[in-house]
């Protein structure tokens, strides 16, 4: 008798907040930051578009590459 493995992919069901849409497509873009009370833009970021109302979700390296930028930010600011 052979044992066979199933192996089950982990799907996690993503849905938006603004919509609760579930459909979407990964790109790259720039994501504004916004920081006492300035806007700081943030080229090619790794983002989840909503296909429905077109809102970004970063993706967690956009969410890293968020948090570098932001502490570079500041460090400049500082100086």
């Amino acid at each position: 008798m052979n044992k066979t493995k199933k192996s089950q992919s982990k799907i996690s069901k993503f849905s938006c907040d603004k919509c609760g849409g579930s459909s979407f497509k990964n790109t790259s873009t720039t994501y504004p930051l916004n920081l006492f009370n300035k806007q700081i833009n943030v080229n090619r970021v790794a983002v989840k578009k909503c296909l429905d109302c077109q809102k970004l979700f970063p993706t967690t390296k956009g969410k890293e590459k968020l948090d570098r930028a932001l502490q570079a930010y500041i460090m400049m600011m500082n100086i």
